[in-house]
């Protein structure tokens, strides 16, 4: 994060920007990395209707553009805290909104610290320990090496040897078969 950012500005500018409406910020460590959540707690439907794109805006533009590490940049996370039910179409529009986070919709009957759990430390820890072998043993095939050799191929613009290559190679593997 650049030296000139402080959180404490940033909440200050917060309350005077949403005074009805509380946030507070935590960061879940990934290694060296880290990701930062905000729990934003709404007191009504209408009044996370009615701000939920400025937060997400306001937390782009005085937070999110002060970071430096990529990771970081990409792994922000806005939990839209409401006590209340929320209308499906409101909780698709923000949960489906790809500007700048990751958003959540929390109602009524769901625990914060569960849902966090769920999108925020399940998914990234699970990202991280996911490891695939990828190593694959090559052996040259005589057939193939045979034909190919001395032959003018080209990736664009076959050339005129490239389809009869090609069906010498396959008349090599039917007549092996």
């Amino acid at each position: 994060m650049k030296s000139s950012f402080h959180m404490s500005e940033f909440q200050e500018k917060f309350k005077k920007s949403f005074p009805e409406i509380s946030i507070e910020h935590y960061t879940t460590a990934f290694g060296e990395k880290a990701a930062n959540v905000f729990h934003i707690k709404i007191d009504s439907e209408e009044r996370l209707k009615n701000n939920w794109k400025q937060i997400s805006n306001f937390i782009a533009m005085n937070f999110q553009r002060h970071l430096e590490d990529e990771f970081e940049q990409f792994n922000i996370y806005l939990f839209y805290d409401q006590a209340s039910p929320v209308s499906k179409e409101l909780k698709y529009n923000i949960e489906n909104d790809l500007f700048s986070s990751r958003k959540i919709v929390i109602t009524e009957g769901e625990d914060f610290n569960k849902v966090l759990d769920d999108y925020v430390v399940n998914s990234l820890s699970s990202f991280e320990h996911t490891q695939t072998d990828l190593s694959i043993e090559y052996s040259q095939n005589a057939v193939i090496k045979e034909t190919l050799f001395g032959k003018k191929l080209r990736k664009k613009n076959k050339t005129s040897e490239a389809n009869a290559v090609y069906h010498e190679i396959l008349k090599k593997f039917k007549n092996e078969v």
